[in-house]
């Protein structure tokens, strides 16, 4: 072989290694939150400003998660997300669910993806049934300016699903009402920043065995602001930092009790 061809060759055989390793190299894990559709999509924003001047319309948060090995019969997803406000304790706006609350039911859920949405996968193939499994103030050593929002979403054990790495899978989505936003009833606080971050997503298979996906899958992907999210750090929780209070969660076989 001349020194030329040699000389190809070893290149070749180098290009190959290199290619090689890049397919080796593992996939990243870790949570995505955006307004409006799954990140993905490239067509979501991270801050929602919102002039708090109607009643009509809403905003929509859509929450996905990736993996970081293949993941196989998973039947269900437990999440919760924190909402850590730029004030001493949650406003009214914020004031979900819970019966005497300012805005009971001004948010909602959804485990099906929107159709729009077409780089996300819907890792339950549009056979989930859930929602909001709680929406809590201040406890488990929470700070009084912060809530968290708890969902969960399963599958019968006949559809449970193969899940792969490097793939972005919905998670949930919330919707958000203006209502009661101005006159008469209207609840305080829609322009204070937020700050809003995915901070769990246990993903459980049908064996009753649990992984745990945390942190951004991409820097700083993990949360979500309003207004500008401006929350000072005094408050324990800003942005971009992801929250660093305690997570309590339940295991997936307590979280299922809610669904008998």
């Amino acid at each position: 072989m001349s020194r030329h061809l040699a000389s190809l060759f070893l290149a070749a055989i180098s290009a190959v290694g290199m290619l090689a390793g890049a397919t080796a190299s593992p996939a990243a894990q870790g949570l995505n939150l955006s307004w409006d559709h799954c990140q993905g999509e490239g067509t979501g924003v991270q801050n929602a400003s919102f002039a708090c001047n109607t009643n009509a319309g809403s905003h929509v948060i859509v929450g996905s998660f990736e993996l970081a090995a293949p993941l196989e019969r998973v039947s269900g997803i437990e999440t919760n997300v924190d909402f850590a406000a730029a004030s001493t304790e949650v406003p009214a706006w914020w004031e979900f669910r819970n019966a005497g609350s300012c805005r009971q039911f001004a948010i909602s859920s959804s485990m099906q993806q929107e159709a729009t949405d077409v780089v996300c996968v819907d890792w339950a193939q549009g056979q989930a049934v859930g929602g909001m499994n709680a929406y809590l103030g201040p406890q488990f050593g929470r700070p009084a300016h912060v809530a968290r929002l708890y969902t969960i979403s399963a599958v019968t054990q006949d559809v449970v699903q193969d899940l792969s790495p490097g793939t972005e899978y919905f998670a949930f989505s919330l919707r958000i009402s203006h209502t009661n936003t101005v006159g008469a009833g209207s609840c305080g606080g829609c322009e204070v920043p937020v700050c809003i971050v995915f901070n769990l997503c246990t993903v459980a298979t049908a064996d009753v065995t649990e992984l745990d996906v945390t942190g951004p899958s991409s820097a700083d992907s993990n949360y979500i602001m309003w207004q500008g999210g401006n929350v000072p750090a005094v408050l324990d929780i800003s942005c971009p930092a992801a929250s660093t209070t305690p997570t309590r969660r339940s295991t997936w076989s307590a979280v299922k009790q809610h669904f008998r």
